[in-house]
């Protein structure tokens, strides 16, 4: 048989084997699928009303504003009539924003229609993204409240005089730390202890929030 033909044979034979793709593996592709999309857009909507806000003179500007994503279910009364006070359920949302040169943050808080013994508090963190972890404390105040001051177990301290039922208050720091707040007021000053502060998940909370 002519060497020259069996070459060419081979060649050809091989050749089809390559482009075979029953028989040859999957090379795997670099390429970057167009089919996947992924949203960046933080809300897009009005306006939303705005509740309070207050600009330090360390340069954090806080912003609370009335944002509902969803309907709040509070319960209703009871078969017996009984009905929970309106601090034990939140009736809607706030959205706040945290800002400054070091720091930026959005984060989505509760509201409720009615207080208990006069204050509400909620304890955010934030800016650990950057480096510089930052606590936030958001009150619903009573309006005889003329000022609310905190101090941190760690020596950090701030204060504020409420507007319209909100007090903000922020400092730098992490999670973990207690805190102590006082209320000063019409009526005279008082402090509260974080620990003394009324959660889900109390004693305290069940035996006032639950028939």
């Amino acid at each position: 048989m002519n060497k020259g033909w069996v070459a060419a044979l081979v060649a050809a034979l091989l050749l089809a084997a390559c482009s075979d793709d029953s028989k040859g593996s999957a090379v795997p592709s670099t390429s970057i699928p167009t089919n996947q999309y992924f949203s960046t857009d933080d809300y897009q909507g009005p306006e939303l009303a705005l509740l309070a806000r207050r600009d330090t003179e360390s340069g954090y500007h806080v912003r609370v504003r009335e944002f509902t994503w969803q309907n709040m279910s509070v319960p209703g009364p009871s078969a017996t009539g009984w009905l929970a006070p309106g601090w034990c359920y939140p009736t809607s949302q706030y959205r706040l924003s945290v800002a400054s040169d070091a720091v930026v943050g959005v984060l989505i808080g509760s509201r409720y229609s009615e207080l208990q013994d006069g204050l509400s508090v909620t304890v955010f963190t934030l800016g650990y993204a950057e480096g510089q972890p930052t606590r936030v404390l958001v009150l619903q105040v009573d309006p005889a409240i003329t000022k609310a001051s905190v101090a941190w177990s760690d020596g950090a301290m701030d204060s504020t005089e409420p507007a319209d039922g909100w007090a903000l208050l922020v400092v730098p720091g992490g999670a973990g730390a207690d805190f102590t707040l006082t209320l000063d007021g019409k009526d005279g000053s008082r402090s509260v202890a974080a620990a003394d502060l009324p959660t889900g998940d109390s004693i305290e909370w069940q035996r006032d929030c639950t028939e």
